[in-house]
């Protein structure tokens, strides 16, 4: 999508915000590099092994971040999985993942809240929105952990 995005002219890429992303083909990690824009990436680290991996380790959330420029922001959901940044209603697929131990609905509602916050400030200049997007309590409470670069 970056490639895309760089070769339509009417575009004007102003962050990223990665939910739970997997990088099959290890593309996008090389692309990030060169992305330009400020980024965020949040994941779950439930579903990073094993033969039925719907997050992998070798290709997750935090593979793509590490491989992102400054600034990034990087937050682990805690004892999620990688259906639950979904809304349960529509989740075809929800059964085929490890299931998390994290409350689903907390972790929909940090989810979308942090993607809010992030755009709010990147496209509409909102400086109250702090460096952790609004998390703190979530932080406080052990519900996330961040990172920035």
């Amino acid at each position: 999508a970056v490639g895309f995005l760089a070769m339509v002219p009417f575009f004007h890429v102003e962050g990223f915000f990665g939910i739970d992303p997997v990088d099959n083909a290890g593309a996008a990690a090389m692309g990030l590099g060169s992305l330009g824009v400020p980024s965020v990436f949040v994941g779950e680290t439930t579903d990073s092994a094993g033969s039925m991996a719907c997050a992998p380790a070798d290709q997750n959330y935090d593979v793509l971040w590490k491989a992102a420029p400054s600034p990034s922001l990087e937050l682990t959901a805690v004892g999620a999985d990688h259906t639950q940044f979904e809304d349960p209603a529509s989740c075809s697929f929800c059964t085929l993942c490890t299931a998390g131990s994290a409350d689903a609905a907390a972790v929909l509602r940090y989810s979308v809240r942090s993607l809010t916050a992030f755009f709010a400030r990147e496209l509409l200049g909102d400086t109250r929105v702090d460096a952790v997007l609004g998390a703190d309590a979530d932080i406080a409470a052990g519900k996330l952990v961040a990172q920035s670069k």
